[in-house]
């Protein structure tokens, strides 16, 4: 997968922005064909229903293609063409065809295949407040910017959509029961085939045919399938595209042996086995168990998985997370001190239990977490508590309780500051924490944690005499350590504009690490009002 790398003060570029943009698209491709092992056509979605009223309409769902294309086949903004084929999605609103029966005379039937395929579509983005009239850069104003290109007002498509069209085609009108359904268009895929009659006037459920081998009067045993991607959890292990392979029971490489009754692990009573178990309740000093057993409970509607083995009353047994409700909930305490119920609500703070809160109000300093009202323990990120803005109201938090130090560690947030730990390598995050500063309002320095010192400071104006010069000594706020290192810069400040006058300050003779000094040269025939700026920078 390849990610952009951009740099501090860096200047955004086009190309950046949207190379970015498809080499993301590209990975959401490449795993695509990881996951389905092949570069093949799927559709999903288009369920296709008649209208209430008979009519020849018919009413398809939303839907979605997945088909190979070009990555872009036209210019994608400012980026060229790029015609490497990918796996694209192609989504499709919800819709209505109409059906026609014009070309069909008395004892004749036609057959229509509805088919979809991929494309792109540029267009301006939904709400684009704009309208499409982008701002572009005006050299000569830059607070005013152009409307369009080149101050034209043009609109500018700013969305590119991957688009699932949908036709209607039909076969050749026939004497009934001789009509043959027409093949998809080349680059289209079919969904369904409609067998109409002269005289039709309504369209019924069972005249909507899934396309596929002889599916109806004269459609071939070679004819396409709908590609339509079943899902895991439905009618998968067919066979047809989209669904998973038939599972070859007479193959002992994929399945052998019957699983004995035995075997099963779904008895009440205490064994050398792991057992399944039903309890209404939590089973902690209710049920006896050995380590690994598991008490589905009844009355809360979830799993606990026994830890530690012994009696009923000794036993510990771990709750297993079932559904949103078992770790997620929403804050009902007040800034800084949050807190929240969940359902089943958990029985003890134990290590690595993950709950995610909705806070009803942010934070401005340290904060603690009340789970069930089994006490407030302290939010804390890498180990130090929070400071204040890094929790913001109506946005979700997760937390994971470490009972090495007894807190609650931020693990995922929904908005606010984002904590983090301070830096110890060149490729990680810098602390607001970790520079130092310093200096008064004449010179100032700050310094990075890798030793990168920036200084600067200012000369208020002297008169200078006509054709004369001056000399001034800077000392740095605080030293460097590497002379080679220091770089200086040195500017005019003066009360009239710099183009008025016949003077420059520079830097006059060698830079060490505690200071410089600035010359300067008056070639005009009158005295100047010259003061000066500098910017030194190294280790």
């Amino acid at each position: 997968m390849k990610r952009p790398i951009i740099y501090s003060e860096e200047q955004g570029r086009t190309f950046d922005i949207l190379s970015a943009f498809r080499d993301y698209m590209e990975s959401d491709a490449r795993i695509l064909e990881d996951v389905l092992n092949s570069k093949i056509t799927l559709v999903h979605g288009f369920g296709a229903t008649p209208t209430s009223t008979a009519s020849l309409t018919v009413n398809l769902a939303e839907g979605s293609v997945y088909m190979q294309a070009p990555v872009d086949a036209n210019a994608y903004g400012a980026l060229a063409a790029d015609s490497r084929v990918i796996e694209q999605m192609g989504r499709a609103a919800a819709q209505s065809v109409t059906l026609s029966t014009s070309a069909i005379t008395s004892g004749q039937s036609q057959w229509a295949l509805v088919q979809t395929t991929f494309s792109q579509v540029d267009s301006v983005a939904p709400n684009d407040p704009n309208s499409g009239v982008l701002p572009f850069y005006n050299s000569g104003n830059p607070s005013s910017p152009f409307q369009g290109p080149n101050n034209s007002g043009g609109v500018l498509n700013t969305l590119r959509s991957g688009v699932a069209d949908v036709s209607v085609i039909y076969g050749a009108a026939a004497t009934t029961g001789s009509e043959v359904p027409p093949q998809p268009t080349t680059g289209y895929v079919p969904l369904y085939l409609i067998d109409l009659t002269y005289g039709q006037t309504a369209i019924t459920s069972s005249d909507i045919l899934t396309a596929g081998p002889s599916v109806g009067t004269n459609v071939p045993s070679t004819y396409p399938y709908a590609p339509f991607l079943a899902g895991l959890l439905q009618s998968h292990h067919n066979g047809n595209p989209g669904q998973a392979p038939k599972v070859q029971l007479g193959n002992a490489l994929e399945v052998q042996g019957i699983l004995p009754l035995a075997n099963l692990p779904a008895s009440n009573t205490v064994g050398t086995l792991p057992t399944l178990r039903q309890y209404a309740g939590n089973p902690n000093g209710n049920v006896a168990g050995n380590q690994y057993d598991i008490v589905y409970d009844t009355t809360d509607s979830m799993f606990w998985n026994c830890v530690t083995s012994g009696t009923a009353s000794t036993a510990v047994w771990h709750g297993v997370i079932t559904s949103t409700t078992a770790s997620y909930g929403v804050d009902t305490g007040s800034a800084n001190t949050y807190a929240v119920a969940l359902s089943p609500a958990l029985s003890a703070y134990t290590d690595g239990t993950p709950v995610t809160f909705r806070a009803a109000n942010a934070n401005t300093g340290a904060s603690t977490l009340n789970v069930n009202s089994l006490g407030a323990i302290d939010i804390m990120y890498n180990g130090a508590a929070m400071q204040g803005g890094e929790i913001v109201a109506g946005r979700d938090y997760t937390c994971v309780y470490d009972s090495t130090s007894s807190h609650f560690e931020l693990v995922a947030q929904g908005g606010g500051a984002r904590p983090v730990a301070a830096a110890a390598a060149s490729n990680q995050a810098v602390q607001l924490g970790q520079w130092t500063y310093g200096g008064t309002a004449a010179a100032g320095w700050r310094k990075d944690p890798a030793g990168n010192i920036e200084q600067w400071g200012q000369f208020t104006p002297i008169s200078v005499a006509a054709a004369s010069g001056v000399t001034e000594a800077v000392t740095f706020p605080i030293p460097f350590t590497d002379a080679a290192s220091v770089h200086v810069q040195v500017g005019l400040s003066s009360p009239e504009a710099e183009g008025s006058i016949n003077a420059q300050w520079y830097t006059g003779v060698a830079i060490t690490t505690t200071g410089f000094t600035a010359a300067m040269a008056n070639t005009s025939t009158s005295a100047q009002d010259v003061g000066f700026t500098w910017t030194a920078r190294g280790r």
